[in-house]
């Protein structure tokens, strides 16, 4: 804490050795943030696990790359596309992605695109083309071969085969959102369990 003054280094000890609730107030350019972030430095090294927030999403970036540069291992939650492209590594979504679960999502939805590509090549069964019939009764003329309400044999054919593809598409989407799933509950849980082992500290931050 060399680099503190003596007011924020009090308020860093006042705040980590608080109870409950400590409110650190001053104007503008003052050091609250930097005096926070060195609150939340120091209790990590404590075995401490941290929960910080503040009122914006720049805010909460700053907060972690200041974390990230005093070697903190940070879990950033958030929409990806409104956090800083630097700290994307420490954003909960990449690190799901790096667990094999999401592998086997990723190799799924990518056979879905694949399948999709396929599916625009046929005949899609919209009203004006399917003129009533059901799914399961334009799948029942294709294999007739049958002409119906004037309807191309063709184009109930190419309807058809629109429709198997969809209901593999419908298939592979539900067990890609599975594995996904997995992923998703097996990192909260390894984030539950570590943080059961250890004490907890929540911090916020507001600017005006």
């Amino acid at each position: 804490m060399k680099y503190l003054n003596e007011f924020q280094r009090k308020a860093v000890e006042r705040a980590i050795s608080s109870d409950k609730v400590f409110l650190i107030h001053g104007p503008p350019g003052t050091g609250k943030t930097t005096t926070l972030i060195e609150c939340i430095n120091q209790l990590v090294k404590q075995g401490n696990k941290v929960l910080a927030t503040a009122d914006s999403n720049i805010a909460v970036d700053n907060i972690v790359e200041r974390l990230i540069t005093k070697g903190v291992k940070v879990v950033r939650v958030g929409n990806p596309a409104r956090i800083l492209k630097s700290i994307q590594k420490h954003t909960l979504d990449y690190l799901i992605e790096l667990e094999p679960e999401f592998d086997k999502a990723k190799k799924l939805y990518e056979e879905l695109e694949k399948l999709r590509e396929e599916q625009n090549k046929y005949v899609k069964p919209e009203p004006r083309y399917r003129r009533g019939l059901s799914d399961e009764e334009i799948l029942k003329r294709a294999k007739t071969g049958t002409p119906v309400r004037g309807l191309n044999p063709k184009v109930i054919r190419s309807m058809a085969k629109w429709i198997k593809i969809q209901q593999r598409i419908k298939e592979i989407y539900e067990k890609a959102k599975l594995e996904e799933q997995k992923a998703i509950k097996k990192k909260w849980r390894q984030a539950y369990e570590k943080t059961m082992l250890k004490k907890n500290k929540y911090f916020t931050l507001h600017t005006n």
